[in-house]
């Protein structure tokens, strides 16, 4: 039987851990790894106003932590911005003035077979990056829109809605299709597609040139460096992309083909040592992709200068449906670091009773 981490459960836990960090909890009252979550995914990063409507029409405004749901639509203001991570660890980055819909999404750890993931695109530009229903389940994945589905194979794509009712595809990594009443188009690795009407069939184009500070640029050239040279570049980073852009590239650089943990890893430390005041919206991504290295994550903010209960906290708010085992491992880091067992267990109430920690 799988089962939801109790908020008793988890207190109890972090005071052990704090009595003794060697302290081993037994296999037998460690719940599931996974668990059907209720919701789609949450709001990792805000930028301006973005708001949720649901099927009745009722609005809501986001602010990070928020979960999002299924048959929401979301839209972002002028020169405003929203990251999500969705319970899968796909993220989905919606660009000022635009708005898309959550329309059908089903994550099932312990049954594939229900993995379902259906976005449309209604303004504007959305940018996606695969989770594990991508991975696993690549046809019950679809980005819609009015002129086109487009399809993917494990990738990170973007897709633009102009004004003149054309619609752009651009696969960033990875590759997909794009698919109407005109026919199927396949798009290949680092091509991009367009489509006019419902009725044209897809066909390739040139999208605009990214710029060499975009996160797909950046993600790209981090493949190519040493983890020392990936510290190194991250000072620029720093200077050259705005916050939301470098929380997108810390995801995207899950995509890029062959990319090794450390190089991502000196991204994140050294984004860190430049500017500390990053690790909130930094660590929420890096360890919402790779959790498992959740107390390296929390070592390298404290060594950044984050205080170590705020560090904890980020990376707790970051994990995905965390078990008991990751929250110990991250809390025995915490309090190597000097969070008190009242911080943590402050802490772990604050984010249960905003419903990030079910």
């Amino acid at each position: 039987m799988i089962t939801k981490i109790k908020m008793p459960a988890i207190l109890q836990f972090i005071g052990l851990a704090f009595v003794a960090l060697a302290f081993m909890v037994p296999p037998s009252t460690l719940y599931a790894a996974d668990v059907d979550l209720p919701y789609a995914g949450r709001v990792i990063m805000v930028k301006g106003k973005v708001e949720a409507v649901d099927a009745k029409g009722k609005k809501r405004l986001l602010r990070r932590g928020l979960r999002v749901y299924t048959g929401e639509t979301l839209n972002t203001a002028a020169k405003s911005s929203l990251r999500l991570v969705m319970s899968d660890r796909s993220m989905l980055s919606l660009d000022a003035s635009a708005s898309m819909k959550i329309d059908n999404y089903q994550y099932k750890p312990k049954a594939p077979a229900q993995d379902k993931m259906s976005i449309s695109v209604l303004k504007g530009s959305l940018r996606s990056l695969t989770g594990v229903i991508g991975k696993r389940s690549k046809d019950d994945v679809s980005l819609n829109t009015a002129v086109a589905t487009m399809g993917i194979r494990g990738t990170a794509l973007q897709i633009i809605l102009y004004e003149d009712g054309s619609v752009g595809a651009i696969f960033d990594f990875g590759s997909g299709f794009a698919s109407n009443n005109g026919g199927r188009f396949e798009i290949g690795t680092g091509k991009a597609a367009k489509v006019l009407s419902v009725t044209n069939i897809p066909f390739s184009f040139i999208p605009p040139p990214r710029g060499p500070w975009d996160a797909a640029s950046v993600a790209r050239k981090v493949g190519e460096l040493s983890p020392e040279q990936a510290r190194e570049l991250a000072e620029q980073m720093v200077a050259n992309m705005t916050r939301a852009n470098q929380v997108l590239l810390i995801a995207m650089l899950e995509q890029v083909p062959g990319m090794k943990g450390d190089q991502s890893l000196g991204v994140i430390e050294g984004i860190l040592a430049v500017d500390p005041s990053a690790a909130p919206a930094i660590l929420l991504v890096a360890t919402s992709v790779t959790r498992e290295r959740a107390p390296i994550l929390l070592r390298t903010a404290v060594k950044a200068g984050v205080p170590a209960a705020e560090a904890f906290q980020a990376v707790v708010f970051g994990l995905v449906n965390p078990t008991q085992t990751e929250i110990k491992a991250v809390a025995i880091e915490a309090i190597k670091a000097g969070i008190t067992k009242e911080e943590a267990e402050e802490v772990i109430k604050n984010l249960t009773d905003g419903g990030i920690c079910a």
